[in-house]
């Protein structure tokens, strides 16, 4: 049903309430389904020579460093057994010469003494 404006402010002040009636709506266009991305196939190199050199050198670096750790704990276990036996028969070690470092504050006062087992110039 259809009413002009002037009604329906009239009926408005009369206190009736007025529900409005939607308008029509357009017709629901068709919605398409996404077009699927195709992904481009990753591309293999040809077989051929590998080098591996980054792995040669790493392998090669972590046995360098394995020798000197063996090295290392070679010599502390000794000054460990050479610790251990002199404790044993309650002999000191020989004197040794050190070499002292100072370092002094804003005041000259000594602040740090550093000690070095050696005579280093």
């Amino acid at each position: 049903m259809k009413i002009s404006q002037a009604e329906l402010k009239k009926l408005e002040k009369q206190g009736t309430v007025v529900k409005r009636q939607m308008g029509k709506q357009p017709p629901k266009k068709e919605v398409k389904p996404p077009k699927k991305k195709v992904k481009p196939k990753a591309v293999t190199p040809s077989p051929g020579p590998v080098n591996h050199a980054a792995m040669a050198a790493s392998i090669e670096h972590s046995t360098r460093i394995a020798e000197r750790n063996a090295e290392v704990i070679e010599q502390n276990s000794k000054v460990i057994k050479e610790f251990t036996d002199s404790i044993e028969r309650l002999e000191p070690y020989e004197p040794q010469d050190y070499t002292f470092d100072l370092e002094r504050d804003d005041d000259k006062l000594l602040k740090r003494v550093y000690a070095r087992v050696g005579i280093v110039d």
